[in-house]
C-alpha cells in the first residue's frame, strides 16, 4: 500500500481526499482478496513533501485506523518502518507510532 502519512505540502485537504480514495480502493481490494490486512509503509517521499512531525504522521494514522473500523469485516492495518524512509525508518519508531494510535487493529510489521 503507499504511505499515508502527513504531507507538508499546501494542498494538504487535497492529498488527503487522493488518499482516502486510494485507502478506499485498498478497502475494496482486500474485500476482493478475502482479507482483512493491509501494510503500510512509512513514507519516504522528500522532506520537502512530508512531515517528520510525530503528532501529524500519528493524527493521519489515526484516521486511517478509524476508517478501518468501520469496514466489515474490520480492517486490520501492518505498519512498517522502511529501512529508506524518510522519517520513520527504525523498528522502534514504528513501535513508538502503532503505540501513539493505540487502536486494537492497528500494529507493527516487525
Amino acid at each position: 500500500m503507499l504511505f499515508f502519512l502527513a504531507t507538508s505540502s499546501n494542498s494538504f485537504a487535497l492529498s488527503m481526499g487522493v488518499l482516502i480514495s486510494k485507502l478506499n480502493l485498498w478497502f475494496r481490494i482486500a474485500r476482493i482478496l478475502h482479507t482483512d490486512l493491509i501494510q503500510i509503509p512509512s513514507n519516504f517521499l522528500a522532506e520537502t513533501q512530508c512531515t517528520g512531525e510525530r503528532r501529524l504522521i500519528v493524527v493521519d494514522l489515526i484516521e486511517v485506523a478509524e476508517m478501518g473500523l468501520q469496514q466489515s469485516p474490520v480492517i486490520r492495518f501492518a505498519y512498517e518502518a522502511l529501512c529508506w524512509g524518510t522519517h520513520v525508518d527504525l523498528w522502534d519508531q514504528a513501535w513508538e507510532m502503532v503505540e501513539m494510535v493505540d487502536r486494537p487493529q492497528f500494529r507493527d510489521l516487525s
